[in-house]
C-alpha cells in the first residue's frame, strides 16, 4: 500500500480507478482514492502521530519510574490484597451484628430510664469497684497539698525575713542572728 501511495501521483486517472476498485471493492473506490490524492498528508500525520508516540512512552516510562507513580502502585497492590482478604459479604455481616448490638444497647439503657440512670449506675459500680484506689489518690492529693501549704508558708516567712533583717539573709540565718544578739 505504501508503494502505491508514494507512486500515486505518477499513473493515470484509469489506473488509479483501476487500482482503487481491485483493492477495495466497489465500496471503498472513493475511500482509497481520497487516501491515496491524499498520501502526502497521511504520511506527515502518520509520522507525528509516531513520534507522539514515542515521546508519550518516554514520558509514561519516566512517570511510572517517579515516587508518585510507585505510590500508586503501592497502594494499588494494597487494594487488591484488602479485596482479596476482605469478603464483602462478610464485612456486611459484621457491621449487622454491630448495629444490632448497639441498638440492643439503646433499648437496654431506655428500659433502665435513660442515659442519666445509666450513668449513675456505671458510676456506683465504678465507685465500689475502685474505692481503694479512689481513696489512696485522694489521701495522696490532701498529703501533697498540706505540703505545698507548708512550702508556701515557709516561702513568705523567708521573704518576710528578708525584709526584716536585710537583704541576702534568709530566715533561719536571720532568726539565729536575731536569738544571738537577744542573749
Amino acid at each position: 500500500m505504501t508503494e502505491i501511495g508514494e507512486r500515486w501521483g505518477t499513473l493515470t486517472k484509469e489506473q488509479q480507478i483501476y487500482l482503487a476498485q481491485t483493492m477495495g471493492g466497489q465500496r471503498q473506490v472513493n475511500q482509497l482514492m481520497a487516501l491515496f490524492d491524499n498520501w502526502t498528508t497521511y504520511s506527515e500525520l502518520l509520522n507525528v502521530s509516531l513520534e507522539a508516540e514515542g515521546t508519550l512512552a518516554q514520558k509514561n516510562a519516566r512517570y511510572m519510574d517517579s515516587l508518585e507513580a510507585k505510590m500508586e502502585q503501592f497502594g494499588a497492590a494494597g487494594e487488591r490484597v484488602k479485596n482479596s482478604l476482605i469478603n464483602e459479604d462478610t464485612l456486611k455481616g459484621t457491621y449487622e451484628v454491630l448495629t444490632t448490638l448497639t441498638d440492643l444497647l439503646g433499648s437496654f439503657i431506655d428500659g433502665i430510664g435513660g442515659g442519666g440512670t445509666a450513668l449513675l449506675g456505671l458510676a456506683s459500680t465504678a465507685t465500689y469497684v475502685f474505692k481503694d484506689v479512689i481513696a489512696r489518690e485522694l489521701n495522696d492529693f490532701i498529703v501533697n497539698f498540706q505540703q505545698q501549704l507548708n512550702n508556701e508558708k515557709i516561702k513568705n516567712q523567708d521573704i518576710e525575713a528578708t525584709r526584716k533583717f536585710g537583704k541576702g539573709q534568709g530566715y533561719k540565718e536571720g532568726v539565729i542572728e536575731n536569738l544571738v544578739q537577744n542573749k
